[in-house]
């Protein structure tokens, strides 16, 4: 549907998705490899790299058995982590808060906050996306987390509203 779309030239801004799709590498790296803009809904348990990891195909030790074909970090590389364990980490300095767009209820406003980081695939970085979290007001409240492959320099604005209309 959406090749189609894109093939047909109807204009569009991005493609938005629940978590179900968001955590479907086969999806995600298509549409980045079209020049298409996503915003994909995550699970919290959605791992992530923080940095750029160093990773190789191992040397075979011994002789004997086949030669490894399998990229893996290299040692001392730091492991990858949750994206609800990354969210405990931030600070209150982290988070902005920002009116989004009115609603039935009124406007929506929320904190949010966003991070270039690595997706991790079998504990080997994917690609490089922003990690968007729009956390409720108050104490209590879901975080929600997303990936987009928007730019390097898109505002924070824009990524919440973008993230806030699927």
């Amino acid at each position: 549907m959406i090749r189609a779309f894109n093939a047909a030239e109807l204009p569009f801004g991005w493609v938005s998705m629940d978590s179900h799709y968001g955590e479907q590498p086969w999806l995600l790296k298509p549409l980045s490899l079209e020049g298409i803009c996503y915003m994909a809904d995550v699970p919290s348990d959605t791992r992530i790299l923080t940095l750029s990891p160093k990773t190789e195909v191992p040397n075979r030790k011994g002789h004997r058995g086949r030669h490894p074909t399998n990229e893996k970090l290299l040692e001392g590389e730091p492991l990858p982590i949750e994206v609800r364990a990354f969210a405990q980490g931030l600070k209150a300095s982290d988070w902005t808060r920002l009116s989004i767009r009115e609603t039935e209820r009124g406007w929506l406003i929320a904190n949010f906050a966003a991070f270039r980081v690595w997706h991790s695939v079998d504990h080997l970085p994917c690609a490089e996306v922003w990690l968007v979290l729009r956390r409720p007001l108050g104490e209590n409240g879901t975080i929600r987390y997303a990936f987009s492959n928007a730019p390097d320099d898109t505002p924070l604005r824009q990524l919440a509203m973008m993230q806030c209309r699927r």
